[in-house]
């Protein structure tokens, strides 16, 4: 780790500042969360999408179970992917702009997901968790698929593996 208090990645020297770190991990979570209802979908129905992409499982998913393209949450799904796309993909290899970057799609994804339903005050998360986990329990709903223990799973923990490998000897 360099002493400009980024966590470096990979080979080239990029990093995201620590101070975004909370903030990619909803971001990367939430769209993994939704990319793996559309896989199990995928699977459990042997759909073949064009390519291995978030857009193509949607579309194939999408056209499978002939939803109409107005259901709220479809287009919920595009909007958390370019979030996650602007988050994930940068040209000139610095996250310094990520919330440049971020904010407005974040917004109007939440936003979004707000017009199609109620914010509650019980709900003791954050908008984005909120409209995340929305748009998931409605993706997972049209899908007949049941919830994942990893994802909504009050007791659920890591395997052994990857906390050893991924996380301090202190948590």
């Amino acid at each position: 780790m360099s002493t400009d208090g980024r966590i470096h990645i990979g080979t080239w020297g990029m990093g995201i500042p620590k101070i975004y770190s909370e903030v990619v991990t909803k971001i990367v979570s939430g769209h993994l969360a939704l990319e793996s209802a559309l896989c199990k979908q995928i699977k459990s129905r042997s759909l073949k999408p064009r390519r291995k992409q978030f857009a193509a499982r949607l579309a194939v998913v999408v056209s499978d179970l002939g939803l109409p393209e107005e259901d709220w949450s479809i287009d919920a799904c595009r909007k958390l992917n370019k979030v996650r796309n602007d988050c994930a993909h940068i040209g000139d290899g610095d996250y310094q702009f990520l919330a440049a970057r971020i904010m407005k799609p974040a917004e109007e994804f939440v936003g979004y997901v707000k017009q199609h339903n109620t914010r509650l005050a019980a709900h003791k998360i954050s908008d984005f968790d909120w409209a995340c986990t929305m748009t998931y329990q409605r993706i997972y709903e049209i899908c007949g698929l049941e919830y994942d223990p990893l994802i909504f799973g009050k007791h659920a923990s890591l395997p052994t593996e990857i906390r050893n490998i991924f996380l301090s000897p202190s948590a």
